[in-house]
């Protein structure tokens, strides 16, 4: 089963606008978005007790009025209710960045190999749990960034990934190693980093955990030529690629200053 992984930077003006006036006036497969929640809201009924009710009109009104206020919660359900609007799994990769932009979720980085997918949002993770840094989440696939984290972030995947690529204590899978002579990018950028010595000591721990899950995986291939390792395995084998990726969304987000949405499909 594939996994897609899409980060938008907002664009206020459109959510206030054009999403709003979709979510009050249009209809998705005959479902408008009051219908929409109205059925959320029979789930949340029957599944839980505790669990407060949605409503489409607070909903609406926070996105209309306030969009730098919306949380993980109203623009997930906006972004759920427009896949069904612009019928999103039928459309190519092109159309897909350009409906979502014409509603105020302007892609900076799409990923479409779940090995990457997991990479980069695991060590997103293990990068909040290092800093005490919370992001806001809904159902399990929607991801709301404060700009100052989700960029320290971004800094803390850099130093781990360029760790990575030069990692010479990894030698089981030679195939997988990049010298410095192949890595000029990488080493560059661990010698001039002088930014925060925290994200360094935290990339070399968690390193030291990369390496050992990675040869154990080595040592299962190797004794078993059936065996697939696991995309938690994968580090390695996508570093380098994902160390120019990441390296390109820094630069298309080094001026903006509002929040960053995450959805992990």
């Amino acid at each position: 089963m594939g996994r897609e992984t899409y980060t938008f930077k907002l664009n206020e003006q459109k959510i206030s606008t054009t999403l709003a006036d979709a979510l009050q006036n249009e209809k998705s497969g005959g479902l408008s978005f009051f219908d929409y929640i109205v059925k959320e809201n029979e789930g949340i009924s029957k599944y839980s007790s505790s669990k407060q009710l949605l409503n489409a009109g607070e909903i609406i009104s926070t996105l209309k009025k306030e969009p730098a206020k919306a949380n993980a919660l109203c623009l997930g359900l906006a972004m759920n209710w427009l896949w069904e609007l612009e019928q999103i799994s039928y459309k190519y990769t092109e159309d897909l960045v350009s409906i979502f932009a014409r509603y105020g979720f302007e892609q900076i980085y799409e990923l479409g190999q779940k090995d990457k997918c997991w990479v980069y949002l695991n060590q997103l993770s293990a990068y909040e749990d290092m800093n005490d840094v919370k992001e806001d989440t809904y159902d399990g696939q929607y991801y709301l960034w404060e700009n100052d984290a989700y960029k320290d972030g971004l800094d803390y995947l850099l130093v781990l990934l360029s760790k990575v690529c030069l990692d010479k204590d990894y030698k089981i899978h030679l195939g997988y190693y990049r010298s410095e002579e192949y890595s000029k990018d990488e080493l560059n950028f661990l010698t001039d980093y002088k930014k925060d010595e925290r994200l360094i000591e935290q990339a070399e721990s968690e390193l030291i955990e990369i390496r050992t899950e990675n040869e154990e995986e080595d040592l299962k291939e190797d004794a078993d030529p059936n065996y697939r390792r696991p995309v938690t395995a994968s580090h390695y084998l996508v570093a380098s690629e994902m160390f120019s990726q990441i390296k390109e969304v820094q630069e298309r987000i080094k001026d903006y200053t509002g929040k960053i949405f995450i959805l992990d499909n």
